[in-house]
């Protein structure tokens, strides 16, 4: 209908236009000097529509030789804004493919053309630290601060994972530290921030990060309970480390005191924490609190792990370490650490019978080289030398397996 139409309105015109033609056909004089140019008016109109249409052609070609010129040299706006796109998109290309030296020119003269100047030159920065290239990475970040100044967090974050993904702790930490000032509860920089410290084993700063991670649900608990233990248990060895080194008692054992203070009331009842600074307290020698510590602890909850630290405690007052083992015995009966921690402290009581009679007892529920070893020193001790050597014999041959 519309074609239809159309067709009938070109009909219509040209029925007009011939129409006028016979009833008149016009002149037309233009004299400029001694020169004159004479026609009639249809003929003038058909030269005008004539010379508009060689116009229009020369545009045309125009265009063409100039688009096909800006394979070289970019003219136009548009033509400079179909090659920033492509670059973009080449370099990006590149970037995935690992093609970084490309990737990195390419990318730059997008963002330089205007085409997403963050976006661009942030991955410009992380093709330039692909090939090492440090501080070209570096004058890309600030050119892409300097595009968009409202996206310095992202600037920031990528710094940091450029000083990261290159071992440069520090410069990491100190961009991220800069981060956190601006923006507290950034969950990214946050868990970017747990990284650093746990690679630089700033066990005290990231055990400090922990509750706040935890509060804000930003890593599962599982991950922060191993997380946790792991900083304590490199903080109760620094204090070991430290006060190894100190005569005085009260201040060898200073150190360990504030590792220990800085638990909340549910840390200091986790089975974990308590193994953590009950072992560096018996690397101390400081046996009359490593009993309290665990005794307190084993009164709430049995551990076989506590327990076997129990054993190893060379109590001022054996024979209530003994009354307080045989106690746990009566209520947790066939614990095979619990015959062994046992055994030992018979053995500081220099009740050799019953020490033997808790070591075999032990061996009954679980073949272990550690008791194999006990038994064995016992039995040489008491003269019963092939039955030790039996028992050596044995502890060998189940590590050998192990």
């Amino acid at each position: 209908m519309k074609w239809f139409l159309m067709l009938l309105l070109a009909l219509l015109l040209v029925a007009v236009v011939a129409n006028g033609m016979l009833l008149d056909n016009g002149y037309i004089l233009i004299s400029y000097g001694d020169t004159t140019f004479e026609t009639t008016l249809w003929m003038g109109l058909a030269l005008i529509v004539v010379v508009f249409a060689v116009l229009w052609l020369l545009k045309m070609l125009l265009l063409l030789v100039l688009s096909s010129m800006n394979l070289v040299v970019p003219i136009t706006a548009n033509s400079r804004s179909r090659r920033a796109r492509r670059n973009s998109s080449k370099g990006i290309l590149n970037l995935l493919k690992g093609n970084w030296k490309v990737a990195h020119r390419q990318l730059a003269r997008a963002a330089n053309e205007g085409e997403s100047p963050l976006v661009n030159y942030i991955a410009a920065a992380r093709a330039a630290h692909e090939i090492g290239d440090e501080p070209l990475a570096g004058e890309y970040l600030r050119r892409a601060d300097e595009a968009v100044p409202s996206a310095g967090i992202a600037v920031g974050i990528t710094q940091a994972q450029l000083h990261l993904s290159g071992g440069q702790l520090e410069q990491a930490l100190a961009a991220l530290k800069a981060l956190r000032r601006k923006m507290p509860r950034h969950p990214y920089v946050l868990k970017l921030l747990m990284r650093t410290y746990y690679r630089l084993h700033d066990w005290s700063n990231l055990e400090k990060l922990l509750p706040v991670l935890s509060k804000y649900k930003l890593v599962d608990e599982k991950d922060i309970r191993k997380l946790q233990s792991e900083a304590y248990q490199h903080l109760f060895e620094q204090a070991f480390q430290r006060g190894r080194k100190e005569q005085d008692a009260t201040v060898r054992l200073r150190d360990v005191d504030a590792v220990w203070d800085l638990l909340n009331r549910q840390q200091k009842q986790d089975e974990v924490l308590v193994h953590h600074c009950a072992r560096c307290l018996i690397r101390l020698k400081a046996w009359d609190r490593t009993e309290q510590l665990l005794v307190k602890s084993l009164k709430k909850r049995y551990s076989d792990r506590l327990v076997e630290l129990y054993g190893k405690i060379q109590s001022t007052n054996p024979s209530r370490q003994l009354k307080f083992a045989e106690s746990l015995n009566v209520e947790y009966p066939d614990h095979a650490q619990l015959l062994t921690a046992l055994g030992r402290i018979c053995l500081l009581n220099e009740l050799w019978g019953k020490a033997r009679e808790y070591f075999e007892q032990s061996l009954k529920i679980s073949r272990s080289t550690v008791v194999c070893n006990e038994l064995g020193q016992l039995l040489a001790q008491l003269g019963e030398h092939q039955a030790s050597t039996e028992y050596f014999r044995e502890g060998i041959q189940l590590a050998t397996r192990r």
